[in-house]
């Protein structure tokens, strides 16, 4: 790579980051400016434009590195599980592993969901859905669910998505309580079970 390409891409890196770290200081994704995404990467205003058409497009970017981290996810609890009771104790120690390793990615799904501009939310939302084809995808390797046919087994994926998404909010506000943290993420792993349990039992009705 020349010296004017590294360059570039350390700037436009660096635009990512300062977005990043002004949502997870509590800015609102969709009302931060272009002066104050400049003002901390410690660039001239005017210098975004070589890289981002406007701060949605540098939005569209971030969810692309949410999915990336979403992938990585995916692929390390695959990796780790061979059956239905690993897949839920690992994916959610691995989930919460991501949350503290990615926050400000996750401040920023949990934030762009109900809060982006259109856009940002329908690309979070298809990330999401293409995070649960993954589990999809799973489940039918694994045989999980014998007695489900494919729309029947997104339909668990998505409810497991959803769960893990509203799930983020408060892992991520009790990231400095341990105790509470811990109770939270029982929690959810009790709710992946009774959707794993009323999965299994589940029929479609007649």
């Amino acid at each position: 790579m020349s010296i004017r390409k590294e360059k570039k891409a350390l700037t436009r890196s660096a635009l990512i980051n300062a977005a990043l770290q002004l949502v997870e200081e509590g800015g609102n994704f969709a009302t931060i400016s272009i002066r104050e995404i400049a003002k901390q990467a410690g660039i001239v205003p005017t210098a975004f434009y070589r890289h981002f058409k406007d701060t949605n497009e540098l939005g569209l970017n971030l969810v692309d590195e949410l999915s990336s981290c979403l992938r990585q996810l995916i692929r390390s609890a695959r990796e780790q599980s061979e059956n239905s009771t690993q897949l839920i104790n690992h994916s959610i120690r691995i989930f919460d592993e991501h949350l503290s390793s990615h926050r400000e990615l996750f401040v920023f799904m949990t934030q762009g969901r109900s809060g982006g501009t259109p856009s940002i939310r329908n690309a979070i939302r298809n990330e999401l859905n293409v995070f649960a084809l993954e589990i999809v995808n799973d489940f039918s390797q694994q045989q999980s669910f014998p007695t489900l046919n494919s729309a029947q087994l997104k339909m668990v994926a998505d409810l497991i998505v959803s769960t893990l998404a509203y799930s983020a909010t408060d892992l991520l506000d009790l990231n400095d309580n341990p105790v509470l943290k811990t109770e939270r993420l029982a929690l959810l792993e009790a709710q992946c079970r009774v959707i794993f349990l009323g999965a299994a039992e589940w029929k479609a009705p007649q």
